[in-house]
């Protein structure tokens, strides 16, 4: 099962929650070749995760495996900085460029868990917080989801199969 997610906060004219369902199905779909059923409500509050009764009740007899769901934040914000200049030693009256740099910034915090169909306890429970920075100030926020829930996958998929982890090193002079 892959229930609704718990919207915390989300920009606006972007609908979080099917973009999520949308992408974690197809994802798991491909992953373990079995149909991903998306009937099931999440709930109100984010305590009533950790409620095994919760999840008992809602599903039907024939009790999936696995349940993934969590709550979510999408935010979008714009921040704004002065460029600094070399001193000259007169001011040019009519600057050619814009001494204010605008960069948008897009943060995703997911929290997922993975829950036991039989018991209705979590097996899984993971906070992920991924932030994405662009120097175009009017970047869509779907642009961006992609980006930041490929992440998230990565990570998620790395934990729960196991396998190697791909790591990136810098060299600094």
């Amino acid at each position: 099962y892959l229930p609704d997610f718990l919207i915390i906060k989300a920009v606006e004219e972007f609908d979080i929650n099917h973009e999520l369902l949308d992408y974690f199905t197809f994802e798991i779909e491909k992953k373990i070749k079995k149909t991903v059923s998306t009937d099931f409500k999440a709930p109100e509050k984010e305590d009533r995760f950790k409620e095994p009764e919760f999840w008992k009740r809602g599903l039907k007899d024939d009790a999936p495996g696995l349940i993934l769901t969590g709550s979510v934040e999408y935010v979008s914000e714009v921040r704004k900085a002065l460029i600094g200049t070399d001193k000259q030693r007169f001011e040019v009256p009519f600057p050619s460029e814009s001494r204010l740099s605008e960069r948008r910034f897009y943060i995703l915090n997911i929290h997922l868990y993975l829950i036991d169909g039989e018991t209705g306890q979590p097996i899984y429970d993971r906070k992920f917080k991924e932030t994405k920075t662009d120097k175009n100030p009017n970047q869509t926020a779907y642009f961006a989801f992609f980006e930041l829930i490929q992440r998230v996958r990565d990570k998620l998929f790395l934990e729960i199969k196991g396998g190697d982890r791909v790591q990136q090193r810098y060299l600094i002079k």
